[in-house]
């Protein structure tokens, strides 16, 4: 009968409240009691019931024994919506059901089929321990027509069992109706009768049929459905569903809506008896030696589609895929069978595959797919290989199974007999348009293998219609296609050339651009600006190789009059203020022109570190610029990550040399986010027509060059220099090997080292008293010296351009510009191009005979010139070279009438002045300060005879030292809250500070002019500047004039306060240098904001990979917490314990045993019993702001990074890094909500039988908390960086070290204590180490500088007498 119902064989989950405990005697029953709204029951509470148990019929008096008695007709219907099992209502209970008529009491029930095709149940009273059980109902449909022949084709490609493209289908969206038949690609299909993985069949859930089909004989059946979830087969027990079977060899299924999504039915192939059909005899070649379980690489055979039936082979050799569990297989997760294989005679059998993920050979999540393998004759096996699981995954050969193969090679074309030698056949006109989209370098589909493709002849590239050639610059692994992308080795040939041979190579990850080698190809260049290439199979050896194609667009427009202008400031490579930039998100279209600041700009070439250009991956240009005859060239792209400044390649673009003096290019959008392209401003001067090339050829040399015009140098006028090879000017012949630091003599080098141009190269120059060149370095000096009149009459720019160190390390360019004027002002510009690390001393700056004046470049290397500035333009450095070191006073506050004059005329002493406006200096508002003829101000009476370090008070320091005004020389000061002074100090606040809407309210100026040091040396200018707004904002603005050297080496310029809370110090070798440095672009300026907090900048360059793009698993935000257990990839051994598992504590600091939540340091050696790393111990609390996160690392480039890093630090070692553990601390407060921001970063690292410990600082917030920063281990083993009795040092941990890395400390971790150290040192001191009172105070200060150096902390030092001289 249709529409009946009837119980389900099936049982049903409930879930509910137990209101009553079975079992009790005699009618005992429970008290109830509610906790916090959540009805329970109290087994404790049991006491007895008085309740009635009349009425109750047990299991023995409810059976139906009466033969006269049929309940087909005489039944109460029951006909409750919610008993379907589709449905979820919940809130009826069956016990507490009257069952009446027919129905009694009782756990079990009789049931009677009926004619009409029905059922009739003698419901009773389910067992009262059941939680709120309910008796479930399902219908199924009844019809007179055969569903054979009357149902719905389902043809949907995506429902394939094999199937992974997408997961977002859901059958609860059908609106199921009927009966359905199943089709695949037009091909009759059935449901799958075995486990299908999660994410297949186009959704999440996949499901297959939970039982054999049916039989003809059987007619309609009902089976289960089940879903896959992980490693459960059937999680799911889904509705069951109708099934039949039908002449023809085929099924119908009443399919019915699922209870859940994302869930859809399952198709599989309905595989029929063909016996032609035998797969030892219709097979696909799979001759891919990377499949052998000695390779390693990245593979996914999830990228390919599976089709029929596979037969490996190894170098023309039978290879099999190994029966136990394997590695390597290119691949992280190696497939393997889990079974024999079979013998000739059993046919096609069924075996498992198993996923061996390192830490389970048959790991259950990629162990749930089986094959199809059949052993043919020859020796040799066939494999029905599917889509694995998931990525990356590939099916291996087992390397060990190689046995000799009877295999054809007919129509295999050999290298040496696919070269063209036919002269009258042109290629050009006979070729195969090879146009496939995924060819693309910026595309990363990989399911394309250029080995199965049959090569014949000559081929021109395509890219959706337009022409493209193959790329000759390095792209990213997976790419093109597929996993290794094919590269041309060398340039394409010219139209004259020919047709010529080129190499190819295969790219690996990141930085390997031709780690491949694969088989050359023919090439030729054609008219119409087109190649064509005979393309050959690539070496069976690559992973899945592919050759690449990029295309470049073709204009009739001149690009260098038709482009756009790109402004944007935070593209500088000086730029960290924002990380969030990414150039994916821009319609790149045709031409662009770079500026920064309205000056025109170009993108670097050289290495652009992290962080920069307003993005975390900043794109450089990986090779020169080009000059305005090169026309249109193609340049690759670089992107820096962390250390290594060509991590990734990204495309190539095309970039012009344009009438001007400017550059345009043609960007694309990048491949990855976050990166972007970088801008600096164009800071060589360029080489025009006349300038004297090859001006210096001997090694070692120097060219005597007449100048055109006097050029004063610290007061001597000369009309001669020398241009030497080795990167410096002087004035008389010298001719030192590389840097010689003995050589006092009148020296400008902007790089001084040993320079050779044996290979390549050219040093030039050139100088005009009028012109572009006379032009452009009057621009260049305006805008570096604001107010300044400067009529330039001479320049002389002398050019280092592609020479050598030596020996070789790379390419070498830089620039010295002299520029003098009509007053015979002299200026002296050193410009950086791309500059690698130099292997031998060096240095960049300028000195004077005697060292009456010097100044040196700081740069941690050669490679960083072109990062540092003291004018605000990378890779620039302006020095005013013509009485003294000062750059002009043009930006001094004037003094106006009112002025105090001569405010301080006592030796030593000072001036109380009272303040016309509060000034707040780091939270503590001032309304009166003592201005000290020592160069100071400070908020209370101070005496201090000089500059005295240890006096840690609120103090404001232009120039303290010892100043006095003996012969000459006047102290002045005056403020002012209307008029001139705080117009001038508005403009230049927003000047300076752009975005700033700074608008002052009071000024106060104090000026040292012509003072004199004691003893004199030379007039003493310098400026201190306060400004105040109506926002109780307050900066300090300090200017610089004439300073001569300080005959007293103890001096200080910045400011400092109570406890050195907060503290600042301008980093400048000598006083006369002070008038070449700056932080705000203007020379001999510094300005400082001092109302709160130093402002802090994102962490540096040299901190390992972190945060949300690292994929760092983050701490909860707490006060004291830590992370849970760590779980670690590797065993790590501190000293002499060997750990698997760490914790990350809040508090800046590392532990092996447990948490600790610890926030109060102890000092090391504490002998606390346990083993702990601080990289910064002491109460942080990041509830509000900062993160502290965590990874590791056991393959990429992390690990190359800490191998470079540790085999700098420690040459005594050869050390391959295998594992890297990364905590960072980004941008944490101090408890409670300090409002400051720290970072630091600690990165263990181990290989082999050695293990280490970096430790980076970024900005370090000043604290009154307690620090501790080193490592206390079980033992006697420890070393201490920091242990905070002195708090000034606490900020300038990013400028300390122990590696000559500013910022960054590193440590052996497992050196055993009793090794022998041996150490040969020159000592200078001004001890009697013969008194053996001195020789213990020696040993002691030797043992401690050992221990800041990364030894070991039990070190033993001792005296070795040498008896001869």
């Amino acid at each position: 009968m249709e529409g009946s119902v009837q119980m389900p064989a099936l049982s049903l989950k409930i879930v509910a409240i137990v209101l009553m405990i079975s079992g009790l005697t005699k009618a005992q029953t429970a008290v109830i009691r509610r906790k916090a709204g959540t009805p329970s029951t109290d087994i404790t509470t049991l006491t007895p019931a008085n309740f009635s148990t009349t009425g109750v019929i047990t299991t023995e008096t409810n059976i139906t024994t009466n033969s006269s008695f049929d309940p087909c007709y005489n039944y109460t219907a029951l006909d409750n919506y919610w008993r379907d099992i589709h449905g979820y209502y919940r809130g009826h209970d069956d016990t507490t059901v009257e069952w009446k008529g027919c129905y009694y009491k009782s756990n079990p029930i009789q049931v009677k089929a009926c004619p009409g095709n029905y059922y009739v149940y003698k419901l009773v009273k389910p067992d009262i321990s059941i939680p709120v059980p309910s008796y479930c109902a399902v219908s199924f449909s009844t019809s007179t027509i055969d569903p054979c022949y009357s149902y719905t084709a389902l043809n949907d490609t995506w429902r394939s069992s094999t199937d992974s493209t997408t997961n977002s289908h859901c059958d609860v969206n059908v609106n199921w109706v009927g009966w359905y038949r199943l089709f695949y690609q037009g091909q009759s299909a059935k449901m799958p009768e075995t486990c299908v993985s999660s994410y297949r069949c186009g959704t999440d859930i996949s499901l297959w049929l939970s039982g054999s089909h049916p039989t003809l004989q059987d007619g309609v059946v009902v089976r289960q459905i089940c879903g896959n979830l992980g490693n459960d087969c059937c999680f799911y027990k889904l509705f069951p569903i109708q099934v039949k079977a039908c002449p023809g060899n085929y099924y119908v299924y009443e399919f019915v809506k699922p209870n859940l999504c994302n869930t859809g039915y399952c198709t599989a192939a309905l595989t029929t008896a063909n016996p032609g059909y035998d797969p030892c005899n219709n097979y696909t070649v799979l001759q891919q030696p990377w499949r052998a379980t000695n390779q390693s690489w990245n593979v996914c055979d999830r990228d390919f589609e599976w089709s029929g039936w596979y037969r490996l082979l190894y170098y023309g050799m039978n290879i099999r895929m190994p029966e136990v569990c394997s590695s390597g297989c290119s691949t992280n997760i190696a497939l393997w069978l889990n079974g024999s294989h079979p013998q000739i005679q059993d046919g096609i059998v069924t075996r498992q595959i198993c996923g061996n993920t390192g830490g389970s050979c048959c790991y259950s999540y990629y162990s749930t797919t089986s094959i199809r393998v059949k052993a043919c004759p020859g020796n040799f096996s066939v494999y029905e290989f599917i889509k694995p699981v998931s990525c990356n995954s590939a099916y291996c050969a087992d390397i060990t199974t190689l046995t000799p193969a009877n295999f054809s090679t007919t129509g295999v074309i050999t290298t040496e007999t696919n070269i063209t030698t036919d002269s009258s056949f042109d290629p050009c006109y006979n070729y195969t348009a090879l146009d496939n989209y995924w060819r693309n370098t910026r595309t990363y589909y990989r399911g394309h293998d250029d080995t199965l493709v049959e090569w014949k002849g000559w081929y021109r590239l395509y890219l959706q219609g337009q022409s493209a050639q193959m790329s000759e610059w390095c792209t990213s692994y997976i790419a093109c296609g597929g996993v290794t992308p094919l590269l041309l080795r060398g340039s394409h040939p010219q139209i004259g050339d020919g047709i010529v041979t080129r190499e190819v190579a295969g790219s690996r990850w990141f930085d390997s651009c031709s780690y491949y080698k694969s088989n050359p190809i023919q090439v030729k260049a054609c008219p119409g600006n087109y190649y064509v290439y005979k393309l050959v199979k690539p070496d069976i050896s690559i992973p899945v190789p592919s050759y690449c194609a990029v295309s470049f667009r073709n204009s009739t427009i001149d690009p260098c009059y038709s482009y756009t202008a790109l402004n944007d400031t935070w593209r500088s490579s000086t730029d960290s203020t924002t990380n969030s930039h990414c150039d994916v998100s821009i319609n790149w279209v045709g031409w662009y022109r770079l500026f920064y600041q309205g000056q025109s700009a170009k993108m670097p070439d050289s290495c652009v570190s992290s962080y920069r250009c307003g993005t975390q991956y900043p794109i450089w240009l990986n090779g020169s610029h080009p000059n305005v005859q090169d026309g249109v060239v193609v340049r690759q792209t670089c992107a820096s990550y962390g250390i290594d400044c060509c991590f990734y390649k990204a495309f190539p673009i095309q970039v012009k040399a344009c009438p001007g003096n400017y550059y345009v290019y043609e960007f694309v959008q990048p491949n990855f986010c976050n990166a972007a392209y970088c801008t600096v401003p164009y800071r060589l001067f360029p080489i025009l027509p006349g300038t004297v090339q090859q001006a210096v050829t001997v090694d070692g040399g120097s060219t005597l060059i007449q100048l055109d015009y006097p050029f004063f140098y610290f007061g001597k006028p000369h009309s001669q220099l020398y241009l030497s090879m080795n990167g410096f000017l002087s004035f008389e012949p010298l001719y030192p090997v590389g840097y010689d630091p003995s050589l006092n003599k009148d020296i400008i080098a902007p790089l001084w080292t040993k320079i050779h141009i044996y290979t390549r190269g050219n040093i030039s120059y050139s100088q005009a008293t009028s012109g572009p060149l006379v032009k452009l370095a009057a621009n260049e000096i305006s805008q570096v010296f604001p107010g300044s009149k400067v009529s330039v009459s001479w320049v002389f720019v002398s050019t280092w351009e592609k020479v050598e160190f030596e020996p070789d390390a790379g390419e070498v360019t830089f620039q010295v510009v002299l520029v003098s004027d009509s007053e015979n002002h002299s200026y002296v510009l050193m410009n950086y191009g791309s500059i690698p690390p130099s292997p031998q001393v060096w240095m960049a700056g300028y000195k004077t005979e005697n060292n009456t004046y010097n100044f040196t470049i700081q740069a941690l290397n050669t490679s960083s010139l072109s990062s540092t500035t003291n004018v605000g333009i990378p890779g620039r450095w302006v020095f005013r070279v013509d009485g003294t070191a000062s750059a002009p006073s043009t930006f001094f506050f004037p003094m106006l009438p009112g002025a105090i004059q001569h405010a301080v005329t006592v030796d030593g002493g000072y001036r109380l002045i009272q303040l016309n406006y509060p000034f707040f200096y780091f939270g503590k508002p001032h309304s009166q300060l003592y201005l000290s003829m020592d160069g100071f101000l400070a908020f209370e009476p101070l005496y201090p005879d000089g500059y005295d370090p240890t006096l840690n008070k609120d103090i404001i320091a232009p120039l303290w030292t010892d100043i006095d005004s003996y012969t000459r020389g006047n102290i002045s000061y005056q403020q002012a809250t209307s008029g001139s002074l705080i117009e001038l100090a508005t403009n230049e606040m927003n000047s300076m500070f752009s975005g700033l809407n700074f608008s002052a309210s009071w000024v106060f100026v104090g000026t040292w002019e012509k003072m004199e040091f004691e003893p004199d040396t030379g007039e003493v200018t310098f400026q201190v500047v306060l400004v105040s707004d109506s926002k109780n904002r307050s900066y300090v603005l300090m200017n610089y004039g004439s300073i001569p050297p300080d005959p007293d080496p103890s001096w200080m310029a910045g400011y400092k306060t109570v406890n050195s809370t907060y503290y600042f110090s301008i980093q400048a070798p000598s006083t006369s240098s002070l008038s070449a440095t700056t932080n705000v672009g203007i020379l001999g300026r510094w300005a400082l904001r001092v109302d709160s907090a130093v402002s802090v900048s994102p962490p540096p360059a040299l901190f390992y990979p972190f945060g949300s793009g690292a994929g760092d698993t983050v701490n909860p935000r707490s006060d004291d917490g830590s992370s849970p257990a760590i779980n670690l990839q590797s065993p790590f051994t501190f000293f002499r314990r060997t750990y698997t598992k760490l914790y990350v504590n809040n508090n800046g600091h590392l532990t092996f045993d447990q948490p600790w939540d610890s926030y109060t340091p102890t000092q090391f050696n504490a002998y606390s019993g346990r083993d702990i790393i601080a990289p910064f111990w002491t109460d942080i609390d990041n509830r509000a702001t900062g993160n502290i996160s965590y990874n590791q690392y056991s393959n990429g480039s992390v690990l190359s990074q800490a191998t470079r890093d540790i085999n700098q630090y420690f040459p005594e070692f050869i050390f391959t890094a295998s594992y890297v553990f990364v905590a960072t601390w980004d941008k944490v407060a101090y408890y409670s909500y300090s409002g400051t921001e720290t970072s630091f970063q600690v990165v263990l690292v181990s290989g082999g039988n050695l293990s280490f410990v970096l430790i980076n600082y970024g900005d370090i917030a000043p604290t009154n908390y307690r620090v501790e920063a080193g490592y206390d281990t079980n033992f006697t083993d420890y070393s201490v960086i920091l242990w905070s009795n002195d708090k000034s040092t606490i900020p300038n941990l990013k400028y300390l070290s122990n590696v000559n890395v500013p910022g960054r400390w590193a440590f052996v971790l497992n050196r055993p204590s009793d090794a022998a150290l041996a150490v040969r040192l020159k000592v200078l001191t001004g001890s009697n180490l013969t008194d053996i009172n001195n020789q213990k105070i020696f040993l002691q200060q030797l043992q401690d500088e050992l221990r800041r150096r990364g030894v070991s902390s039990t070190i033993k030092v001792k005296r070795v007498q040498k008896k001869s001289p």
